[in-house]
């Protein structure tokens, strides 16, 4: 292992301290860190950074320091890459991150030396289209939701799935997301939990203005296609919790399964419904 690229949540300022520590100890076992530009500035080593389009390409491994969030940032700079990702967790709740940040320099010693396991997770591929041409293609671990961003009524939109329309929802958004998306927001708005190890899309309406709201499990060769007919003011896609406000200027959205996956670190063998115990045991302590 030559090179690890950092990444950090900047506005936490354990995960700051964290990388000044880390750093240091790195260079000390002939490793070199590559960092964004605007991370390497924020913790003061300018050195380190370069431009996101290309920090991830000679990484060998990605170390999110952070929590979930960081994790879906590391993917995607990543843009496909396949180099593993360590989640560091600073955060409470995080189902991705493996070790917490007090841990982390008793276990690196055997990732370097390539001792850890990898945890596949599929992605979904999104592409905005627009007169028959793809402009924006985003993959994305957890959810992609279309919905009505900063509107104050609800938005239609249209479902077509493999080339066939299936229905016209009118509701807040509506969410499509991965198995790893299962315990995030499609949760939180009813969707199902289901295992990560399964390769599927769940279609999730939020506040729909209809009887029928439920979530719907579609198949892993299955390709939605999304639209906004009335090209309505303020309606936002947003891909892993980053809006893109696109309004009238796309003709739909495409989603399938992405031929790309992301590699998690695992130090042992990833037990899910172990960590969906303790989670829901936490979430539990925390509504009482």
């Amino acid at each position: 292992m030559k090179r690890i690229a950092i990444v950090i949540h900047t506005r936490k300022p354990k995960a700051k301290k964290v990388a000044l520590k880390l750093i240091p100890w790195l260079n000390e076992q002939n490793i070199k860190v590559l960092m964004t530009k605007s991370d390497a500035l924020d913790i003061g080593h300018v050195g380190l950074g370069v431009e996101e389009d290309v920090f991830t390409e000679k990484a060998d491994l990605l170390i999110a320091l952070g929590g979930d969030g960081t994790i879906l940032r590391a993917v995607r700079l990543l843009k496909g890459r396949d180099a593993p990702i360590l989640g560091v967790n600073l955060g409470k709740l995080g189902f991705l991150a493996e070790v917490n940040a007090d841990k982390l320099f008793n276990v690196f010693s055997q990732i370097i030396k390539g001792k850890y396991k990898q945890d596949r997770r599929m992605l979904l591929r999104c592409e905005i289209i627009k007169d028959d041409k793809v402009i924006f293609t985003q993959d994305v671990l957890n959810e992609v939701v279309a919905g009505r961003g900063a509107r104050h009524r609800l938005t239609k939109i249209e479902v077509d799935i493999n080339g066939k329309p299936f229905k016209s929802y009118s509701a807040d958004s509506v969410i499509f997301s991965t198995p790893t998306g299962s315990t995030a927001y499609s949760l939180s708005a009813g969707g199902p939990i289901v295992s990560p190890k399964t390769k599927l899309i769940i279609m999730t309406p939020v506040c729909p203005h209809s009887f029928f709201n439920r979530s719907i499990v579609l198949s892993k060769e299955d390709e939605i296609i999304l639209s906004c007919p009335d090209k309505q003011k303020g309606f936002t896609l947003s891909f892993d919790g980053i809006t893109h406000i696109k309004e009238e200027n796309f003709s739909y959205l495409r989603i399938s399964i992405s031929p790309n996956e992301v590699s998690l670190i695992r130090l042992a063998e990833y037990d899910f419904y172990t960590t969906l115990k303790e989670k829901l045991d936490i979430w539990t302590r925390m509504g009482d």
